[in-house]
């Protein structure tokens, strides 16, 4: 061969090889080196980057550990290409890259570099390396950093997604003028609101502030309207709701343990629920929509609260005062205008409860129906001072029977599983302090029940004769306790009544608008963000416009519950007792049984929401085919025509009708109940055909062998 492609192989025996391959290597050494070093040289990119990188002491801290570990993972890549062809430039390269990942594996990644754990851990401080929460509480800073970083949390995230777009060189900071541009992230972002639980920002993690501002939002318009006026038609045993709501509060205490203990990154109930099954997306959905509908229904009847109590101070129409105090909510929580601080909230509570005392004195000494001895005769002959109820009738409401059996179900739910609630619970530090948090709420609950009982008695007493709701004196029945708290003030003390309406009004509108913020909040993050992807400019545009669109939605729903005819406290119990103790249920079956499938949870849950929308809808349907169960008095009305009226001389009623005016106060017991026991038999069966079918479908098949004679 006169040009081998490779030298010849020296023979030991044979010392003429040796010459021949000196000869032909000296020959063509060159060509090889040459191509030796242009191969090194198509390679060496990669390699120039990282030294000039760190020999210029051009990098970061958090970078040198991505910048290093993306030239191992290069180097294996490479090493693939060439680990099984047989010519000449794959041997090389074979050899070369095995070699450089070999020492730089056993330096950077084998622990022999012994800053290699700084590095890695260093990159948490690089925002384009992280996934980062928009809420700062989720991370634990300590309290002297994380008051001095809040106001520019949302700013940092911002400039961080601009830097994921483009690069550091083209990025102009003069665009992100500082000061405007947090006003304008936090305007509508609802990070620094104060939900109905939070404390003032200074002192979110500060116990004592978390339990006072907890007690600052225990009374709103819609409980002082539709509490006054569930004890004008029903009398005192609507008292029995507050040992409800302390039973409520007794087993949100004994559940608390299951709750607290989830893992730190679970961030609402329904998140649980995801985690804990198999198709948990599905389930998580469903319990969000519901939840959703509640706590829109819950802070649309603030809304509506409000609207009556103007429309009492200020004359005018339901509808317009609707439409008035939903766009200053929508103000209010769009330009987080009228911010209020803890104190202040508080103040209005201690104001309110003062002059609700003052009220029910005025009343009760000045009334011109006769001395204090008198009026309560006159109440307790009408059945108004009646607390007990002990008729066991699934058509009388407020009786001792639902309100011990059935109604703390719906009240654990809403004091555990509302999100809000559910976050301020795990949010304590301890479990005896999460439990604290849970009751502490009792002793002021109790004091305004009484307060406002009180005041229900002597409503009643007030109007004794001619009953303003017979004669059709407002348009609609909630309006008789701010007409009767006007009227009480009014004569003796007329400086306090446009500050009292004024508390009602602003506190009822300071929680609507920070609940709609707070629930479009819940919306985005638990059906909008795992669904779709947006950049930040585009997630502040999705928010804002659910704001707004939550809020019209609330002043629409607040206008049509004047057609619902039922009182503000009524259609809460209804939103309450139907909407949450399905997912009270669903939570129970899923924490207590852990045999428990998606099959059955998901199964019973859907019967139980279904049943709980039909009653619901009956419930205000046939609200008015119900007798009313005391005789409207109008004897002492100066017009004569009303002293003839007898409702009950042409009321013909329906037996089925009378069983929805308190099918919701039987329904949590019952929801519950149902998805517990029938929730655990269905993912019984379901395990039970599954084993079946599975065995059936492996069982192994007998093979016949045919002898032929």
């Amino acid at each position: 061969v006169e040009n081998p492609k490779l030298y010849p192989s020296p023979v030991v025996t044979r010392w003429n090889t040796w010459f021949n391959a000196v000869k032909y290597i000296n020959e063509n050494f060159a060509n090889l080196i040459l191509k030796q070093f242009e191969f090194v040289a198509s390679k060496c990119d990669n390699f120039k980057f990282v030294l000039l990188k760190f020999e210029n002491q051009d990098f970061n801290t958090t970078n040198v550990y991505s910048v290093i570990f993306d030239l191992c993972f290069w180097l294996e890549s490479q090493l693939e290409i060439y680990q099984n062809s047989e010519t000449f430039q794959h041997d090389f390269g074979k050899k070369l890259f095995s070699d450089a990942k070999s020492k730089l594996g056993k330096y950077f990644l084998d622990g022999a570099q012994p800053a290699t754990k700084l590095f890695k851990k260093a990159r948490v401080f690089d925002p384009l390396q992280n996934y980062l929460s928009r809420k700062l509480d989720d991370f634990s800073f300590p309290e002297f950093i994380k008051s001095q970083i809040k106001d520019e949390w949302l700013l940092y995230l911002e400039i961080s997604s601009e830097l994921n777009k483009q690069s550091l060189d083209n990025l102009k900071l003069e665009k992100w003028p500082l000061r405007k541009r947090i006003k304008f992230l936090n305007k509508f972002s609802g990070e620094n609101q104060k939900t109905d639980q939070d404390s003032d920002s200074l002192c979110e993690n500060n116990f004592l502030f978390q339990i006072l501002s907890s007690w600052s939002t225990t009374i709103s318009s819609f409980f002082f309207a539709g509490n006054i006026l569930e004890t004008y038609l029903f009398g005192s045993r609507i008292f029995f709701n507050t040992l409800s709501v302390c039973i409520g509060y007794i087993l949100a205490i004994l559940f608390q343990p299951y709750l607290y203990e989830l893992k730190k990154h679970i961030n609402s109930p329904y998140e649980y629920l995801e985690t804990r099954y198999h198709h948990g997306n599905i389930l998580r959905w469903l319990c969000t929509c519901t939840g959703g509908v509640f706590n829109f229904a819950f802070l649309t009847l603030h809304l509506w609260g409000s609207a009556i109590i103007l429309s009492i101070l200020i004359p005018m129409p339901l509808w317009l005062s609707s439409v008035l105090i939903g766009f200053l909510s929508m103000v209010m929580g769009s330009f987080n205008g009228f911010k209020q601080f803890l104190c202040v909230n508080f103040l209005q509570v201690i104001f309110v409860l003062v002059t609700l005392i003052i009220a029910i004195s005025l009343d009760l000494l000045l009334n011109d129906h006769g001395t204090a001895p008198v009026l309560l005769e006159i109440a307790g002959n009408y059945s108004r001072l009646k607390i007990i109820e002990t008729k066991f009738d699934f058509r009388t409401k407020y009786t001792i029977w639902n309100q011990v059996f059935s109604s703390p179900i719906s009240w654990c739910a809403f004091h555990c599983l509302l999100p809000s609630n559910f976050k301020k619970l795990r949010s304590a530090s301890t479990s005896l302090k999460s439990k604290i948090l849970i009751a502490s709420n009792a002793p002021l609950v109790i004091l305004i029940n009484f307060l406002l009982v009180f005041s229900g008695v002597m409503t009643f007493v007030h109007f004794y004769g001619c009953d303003p709701l017979l004669i059709m004196r407002f348009d609609d029945k909630n309006q008789i306790a701010p007409f009767w708290l006007m009227q009480a003030l009014e004569t003796h003390a007329p400086f306090l009544t446009g500050i009292t309406f004024s508390s009602f009004i602003l506190s009822s509108i300071y929680q609507h608008s920070n609940g709609i913020a707070n629930l479009r909040n819940s919306i985005y993050d638990e059906l909008i963000k795992p669904v779709f992807t947006f950049d930040q400019v585009m997630v502040e545009r999705v928010k804002l416009s659910t704001f707004f669109l939550l809020n019209i939605m609330s002043i629409v729903c607040a206008m049509l519950f004047t057609y619902a005819r039922n009182s503000l406290l009524s259609l809460f119990f209804l939103f309450n007792h139907s909407l949450n103790p399905p997912i009270f249920g669903v939570m129970l079956l899923s924490i207590l049984n852990t045999k428990a499938n998606f099959f059955g949870a998901a199964t019973t849950f859907i019967i139980s929401l279904i049943a709980s929308i039909w009653l619901a809808i009956a419930r205000i349907y046939y609200i008015n085919y119900s007798r009313p169960e005391f005789e409207p008095n109008t004897s002492l009305c100066e017009n004569s025509t009303f002293t003839r009226m007898n409702l009950n001389n042409d009321f013909e009623e329906n037996e089925i009708f009378s069983y929805y005016s308190v099918s919701s106060l039987w329904y949590p017991l019952l929801s519950s109940s149902f998805i517990i026991i029938f929730g655990s038999i269905l993912s019984f069966l379901y395990e039970f055909v599954k084993i079946k079918y599975y065995n059936y479908v492996n069982k192994p098949k007998l093979n016949y062998v045919v002898f032929n004679f």
